[in-house]
């Protein structure tokens, strides 16, 4: 059976569960990359960089992200850096 056989005989066949769970799967992490990759080139493009932290309060995480300029927050971190 040469290749285009059994690509004809595998469409013919109809997936298992597994199979369609692996392929969605596989399409999600498409979709992640494709959505990474976009959202590092705009801040790129703009000179900006995401802002993640959490806040702890009462035993809850609350997960916070800015976007923020390049410039901001080199400030934020030599201010930090900064012995008192």
């Amino acid at each position: 059976m040469n290749e285009s056989e059994k690509v004809k005989d595998n469409a013919q066949k109809p997936m298992t569960p597994e199979e369609h769970k692996a392929m969605e799967e596989g399409k999600r992490q498409q979709r992640i990359e494709k959505c990474t990759q976009a959202v590092r080139q705009a801040l790129e493009e703009h000179n900006c960089e995401l802002d993640v932290s959490v806040i702890l309060r009462a035993g809850q995480v609350i997960p916070r992200i800015a976007i923020m300029p390049i410039e901001v927050l080199q400030a934020q971190r030599m201010s930090q850096n900064q012995p008192e």
